[in-house]
């Protein structure tokens, strides 16, 4: 859902989104339910997160172009380049007309960004 429509999946690498990892098996409310969770809580993104996950560089989209970070990223892991190549071409052509920035203009404005990713807690009993 949320995650899946980040802009870099669902812009330029679309494969990633259709990747079987990606699929959600199980809904995060279906999770609380059965582990009997006392709360959900959304964990947001920084705009300067350092982990290296897919969504880590959303608001540096330059880092992507970088065949290094991709290499540290599952989705694009599970890959073959054909798959990757055409986008990430479309990317660096974007932000060097101004396209992206353009497009994703309101993003440069935010301290942290909420990607989907939920933390399912059951507090001792």
């Amino acid at each position: 859902a949320i995650h899946n429509a980040f802009w870099l999946f669902r812009d330029y690498v679309p494969a990633i989104a259709e990747l079987d990892s990606c699929a959600q098996v199980m809904s995060v409310d279906a999770v609380a339910e059965v582990i009997e969770a006392d709360r959900v809580e959304s964990v947001l993104v920084p705009h300067d997160c350092l982990d290296g996950f897919g969504w880590a560089y959303w608001r540096r989209p330059h880092a992507y172009l970088e065949a290094d970070i991709r290499r540290c990223i599952s989705g694009f892991a599970l890959l073959n380049e054909h798959q990757v190549a055409p986008g990430i071409e479309r990317l660096r052509q974007d932000l060097e007309t101004g396209k992206w920035h353009d497009r994703y203009l309101d993003l440069l404005h935010l301290d942290a960004i909420d990607g989907g990713f939920r933390l399912v807690v059951r507090d001792p009993r």
